[in-house]
């Protein structure tokens, strides 16, 4: 039976297969293109500073809702690398045979989302949060909070701004 182990194969071409697959890294933005909803970002490694132009954000979407963070220039990023071409996909126009042939490529990423950096740590009090669904301002000026008992908190040291069509019920 013949040996169907990679390792042979990896030891003769491991470098130069590996250099050719992209997985994740950490980018800076360099641009955000808010109304197409992508930005212009440059890999943290590499050794050109060549930007990848339009990678699309990666947000939490479904048909109806959108939650999406403002990203800005400097903010740095975690960009992801699809095997195959998205264009299709993203563009709508279904020509998945060509996407298949370019596979691999840099300009395929995409961001998933922004990096916690251990140099600037949050001011977000954890131990009284840790259960619960937070969406807030890093300083912890303005929050709005929904606790494991379904509890929903708003808290802010700004005015809140309420404005309806319809009735405002409280």
């Amino acid at each position: 039976m013949a040996n169907t182990s990679l390792k042979p194969l990896l030891a003769l071409h491991g470098d130069k297969l590996i250099e050719g697959l992209l997985t994740c890294t950490i980018a800076r933005i360099l641009s955000v293109d808010f109304e197409r909803m992508v930005c212009d970002v440059v890999p943290e490694d590499a050794e050109d500073n060549t930007p990848i132009e339009s990678v699309p954000f990666g947000f939490m979407q479904n048909d109806d809702f959108v939650i999406r963070f403002p990203y800005k220039e400097g903010d740095r990023v975690f960009i992801g690398f699809c095997k195959e071409d998205i264009d299709p996909i993203l563009l709508g126009d279904g020509n998945r045979e060509n996407a298949a042939k370019e596979t691999f490529q840099f300009n395929n990423a995409f961001v998933i989302g922004g990096v916690q950096q251990f140099t600037k740590l949050n001011q977000i009090p954890a131990q009284s949060h840790d259960e619960s669904l937070l969406i807030c301002r890093k300083d912890f000026k303005s929050r709005i909070e929904i606790d494991k008992d379904g509890k929903i908190i708003m808290e802010t040291e700004e005015d809140i701004e309420m404005t309806s069509k319809k009735d405002v019920i409280i």
